[in-house]
């Protein structure tokens, strides 16, 4: 009933309105067809965090002079805070945010630097890899807690452990941070030097590289955005509470000469038109019925606008068969043509029934 009394208004207010095949492109609807598929595949492929070396990581580095009568054993070390490790003989070299192989050659480039050895075969293996437990909640298929290694714990990965993201969910993400991931001290800071005596290494640097914060804090992110520095890298810290939000639902509205007025649920990833709304109502009441109307929102506010579409010609062009945007409302209009059928079925199922009385009588 709301939506007849909202209908009849717009349309008394604005006539005329706006042709479905001439209308201006900020009342165009936007495609929404594969915009998700796209976007998970972009999604998909971001995030090269994977190998790389963080706080607490074991690692077994081997080293090999050239003067051993057999290859060395290799031996562990364990990646600190402040993402150095104390390598025998050759000393401290900070290796964070390194992938082992470089991590190899920055060891090796120590030695030489340091006078150690001239051409040193070095090479970094994981041992064991740190993890943070993050837990995820919302639209993802397996919400809980997972361990992520610690040099790969970002959003993408974090997802990516729950099983992924489920047709419901939107690209909106909430963090909430139980920690503050405080940027770590890399391969080339410091006092300039790539690499560091760990007596060279500056206090800070020694630190916790995930303090406590003061409080926990929340933050939105739009996994959507793929500029530098997007949000779906951002590092997720131990204790992190990850929430993938649900998309909104979409409805439209249809009224008028259909057989189940109703509003229509949108769906996920699939542009609905003028006659698909039709069909999804059960169809026209009426053969000859043609007429359509469309009230649509304005972006950014002001009044809906009535949008007229010819359901015969949407048959045939695809611009009078419109894109419709949530919220929209269509209502198959009645119309002298419907008005007359109507009145002759209403003549002829009268006489039907006068006659078969008479007849029994």
């Amino acid at each position: 009933m709301a939506a007849a009394v909202l209908l009849s208004a717009l349309a008394g207010c604005q006539s005329g309105g706006f042709r479905a095949a001439n209308l201006p492109p900020e009342l165009i609807a936007q495609p929404t067809t594969g915009l998700r598929q796209m976007k998970l595949g972009t999604l998909a492929t971001s995030g090269n965090r994977g190998a790389a070396i963080a706080p607490g990581d074991l690692l077994a580095v081997r080293v090999v002079s050239g003067a051993e009568a057999s290859p060395p054993e290799p031996f562990l070390c364990r990646v600190s805070d402040a993402g150095i490790v104390e390598t025998p003989v050759i000393g401290a070299v900070n290796v964070v945010d390194l992938e082992p192989s470089d991590a190899a050659t920055r060891i090796a480039a120590a030695a030489v630097e340091r006078s150690i050895y001239r051409q040193p075969q070095v090479t970094v293996e994981f041992q064991e890899r740190a993890t943070n437990r993050v837990t995820v909640l919302g639209a993802v298929s397996e919400p809980g807690v997972h361990e992520i290694p610690r040099g790969a714990c970002d959003v993408v990965a974090a997802i990516a452990a729950a099983g992924g993201m489920t047709e419901s969910a939107d690209f909106q993400v909430e963090v909430l941070r139980r920690s503050q991931p405080q940027p770590l001290a890399s391969a080339e800071s410091g006092d300039g030097s790539e690499v560091q005596q760990a007596s060279f290494a500056p206090p800070s640097q020694r630190s916790a590289s995930y303090p406590e914060a003061s409080q926990p804090s929340i933050e939105r992110l739009d996994l959507a955005d793929t500029g530098p520095g997007a949000p779906r890298d951002r590092p997720l810290g131990d204790g992190d509470v990850l929430m993938v939000i649900e998309k909104e639902k979409r409805f439209i509205h249809i009224t008028g000469l259909v057989a189940k007025p109703d509003q229509i649920e949108l769906p996920v990833d699939q542009d609905i038109r003028l006659l698909d709304a039709v069909a999804m109502a059960g169809g026209k009441t009426s053969p000859v019925a043609d007429k359509a109307i469309v009230i649509r929102q304005v972006p950014g506010g002001g009044e809906p606008v009535v949008i007229n579409v010819s359901l015969n010609k949407a048959k045939v062009d695809g611009r009078e068969n419109l894109l419709l945007a949530p919220n929209d409302l269509v209502s198959v209009e009645n119309t002298p043509a419907t008005a007359a059928l109507q009145t002759v079925k209403d003549f002829v199922r009268v006489t039907m029934g006068v006659s078969g009385g008479i007849a029994t009588f």
